[in-house]
C-alpha cells in the first residue's frame, strides 16, 4: 500500500487528481485503515471542491478506524471547505504532535 500512496502523492503533485484518487482508493481497498491514503483522498476531494465526498470520507475514516489524528485532519479539511473555520481550527488543534 505504501507504493500506492506514493503513487497517489506523485499524481497529486502533478495535479492529476483522477489518477491520484484511483491510487488512494486502491490503497484503501488493500488496507481499509490506511491513514495516509485517506488523507491523500481528502486532499483530492478538497482540491476539487467535492464537498459531499469529503463529508462522506470523514464518516468512512471513522468507521474504518483510521488513526484519530488523521481523522481530525480530514475533518478539519471538511470544516474549512464548509467555511466552518472555528471548527476546522479546533480539529487541527486536537491533532497530536507528530500524528500526521
Amino acid at each position: 500500500t505504501d507504493l500506492l500512496v506514493a503513487l497517489g502523492h506523485e499524481h497529486g503533485s502533478r495535479l492529476a487528481m483522477g489518477e491520484a484518487e484511483e491510487a488512494y482508493c486502491r490503497a484503501i481497498q488493500a488496507d481499509r485503515a490506511n491513514a495516509a491514503a485517506h488523507v491523500g483522498l481528502a486532499m483530492v476531494f478538497e482540491h476539487e471542491v467535492r464537498t459531499s465526498e469529503l463529508d462522506e470520507l470523514v464518516r468512512a475514516a471513522a468507521a474504518r478506524n483510521v488513526e484519530e489524528g488523521h481523522q481530525k485532519l480530514i475533518a478539519a479539511l471538511a470544516h474549512a471547505r464548509h467555511q466552518r473555520f472555528a471548527e476546522a481550527l479546533g480539529d487541527s488543534h486536537q491533532i497530536a504532535d507528530g500524528a500526521v
